[in-house]
């Protein structure tokens, strides 16, 4: 039996498997909650590090970098704000407010007119925009409204991101501030930056992500390695595709980091990692169920439907 058939297998029983059900239902966005607030503290206890790393900035860049910030803010908070990806969109706020309201990262609906109990379903795999919007829902109410305005304030955020990552690989203010220019004017994103899509939290951990990591590269300190392991966690199970920014970190830290292959061999580099290892079950869980949701849809083998859904759909 080949790779392929097992998994393709695996894809078509995992509706009715209750461990698989019971994972990306129950537990998932638990796991995720406790990242999120990881992620958090260790911003917390990592902001003078981070700090220091642009404390040479002069005023008038902060003023200017304001400036663009408030302007990236107008253009993506004018205007009509609409749903651009039809069912994405639809699946990852109906979770967020699911998890608030019955504490299920599913679809839910009554089992008839008369009953009262609720019957679940698995309807995106990847949650961890959900659980934000868990977040912000439990803050500010459920609506419509608050998530695509907060996914356009999220796109504003993201110049700033923007600014800082180009001055940590420049060290030029006016190029920095170009770059955070440039970026907020994007017709691409300040459109995509008007709908609720995880496309935009995406960019926004990833640029968040090479920032810690070329902080890191400066500083060597466990709070820093352990930071980065979290954030790459959070963004893979936020879309899929970020698996591929592993290689891109190791990457950025053989060319900035001269002490990497002393490190890399060392157990206090290697333990943040070994979170990533336990934790490879639910990746491995969401993707098998990735392919139970589409093959429905393409009825092809296990290499035809992640090609047609993931590698090609999603460059």
């Amino acid at each position: 039996m080949s790779f392929g058939s097992i998994l393709d297998a695996l894809s078509n029983n995992i509706g009715n498997n209750h461990i698989f059900r019971a994972i990306l239902l129950d537990a998932i966005h638990i796991e995720l909650l406790f990242l999120l607030f990881a992620i958090f503290l260790l911003l917390a206890l990592n902001i003078k590090t981070i700090k220091k790393q642009f404390i040479s900035i002069k005023k008038k860049t902060w003023l200017i970098l304001i400036i663009i910030f408030l302007f990236a803010l107008f253009f993506r908070f004018e205007g009509e704000h609409n749903h651009f990806i039809f069912y994405d969109e639809n699946y990852l706020n109906t979770i967020g407010r699911n998890i608030l309201l019955y504490n299920t990262a599913g679809q839910c609906n009554y089992a008839s007119f008369t009953s009262n109990k609720l019957l679940c379903n698995i309807i995106h795999p990847f949650t961890g925009w959900s659980v934000i919007m868990f977040v912000i829902y439990f803050l500010l109410g459920v609506s419509e409204s608050i998530s695509l305005y907060f996914t356009s304030f999220i796109g504003s955020l993201t110049i700033i991101l923007v600014f800082l990552f180009s001055y940590l690989l420049f060290k030029k203010e006016s190029n920095s501030l170009v770059a955070a220019f440039l970026f907020a004017i994007s017709i691409t994103h300040i459109t995509w930056s008007k709908s609720s899509i995880s496309n935009i939290i995406s960019i926004f951990l990833i640029l968040l992500l090479f920032i810690i990591v070329l902080i890191y590269c400066k500083e060597n300190t466990k709070k820093l390695n352990f930071l980065v392991v979290l954030i790459i966690i959070y963004s893979i199970q936020t879309r899929i595709e970020n698996l591929i920014y592993i290689l891109i970190i190791f990457l950025i830290y053989f060319i900035f980091n001269k002490k990497i292959l002393h490190q890399i061999t060392s157990l206090n580099f290697l333990k943040p990692w070994g979170l990533f290892v336990i934790l490879l079950p639910f990746y491995i869980t969401q993707m098998i169920s990735i392919l139970f949701a589409y093959d429905d849809l393409y009825k092809g083998s296990f290499i035809t439907i992640f090609s047609k859904n993931w590698l090609c759909r999603n460059p």
